[in-house]
C-alpha cells in the first residue's frame, strides 16, 4: 500500500481533512482498528497564513 498524493496540509486550514488509502496490489489488504497508517509531522511557520483554497472552511464530509 502506496499513497503519497496528498502529502501536507496547508498552513492557516479550517476545515476537515481526507486519509486517503488506496491498494495498488493485486492481494486484499485488511485495516485493523489500531493499525497505524499515518504520520504527522508538524513544522513551526512564520509569518500570518492565508489558505483561500477550493475547501477552504469545509465543514462536511467529500467522497
Amino acid at each position: 500500500l502506496v499513497h503519497v498524493s496528498a502529502s501536507f496540509m496547508q498552513p492557516g486550514l479550517n476545515n476537515k481533512q481526507c486519509l486517503e488509502l488506496s491498494n495498488f496490489s493485486p492481494m486484499p489488504l485488511a485495516v485493523y482498528p489500531g493499525t497505524p497508517i499515518c504520520q504527522f509531522i508538524f513544522q513551526r511557520t512564520v509569518g500570518e497564513a492565508r489558505y483561500a483554497g477550493r475547501f477552504r472552511d469545509q465543514d462536511e464530509d467529500t467522497f
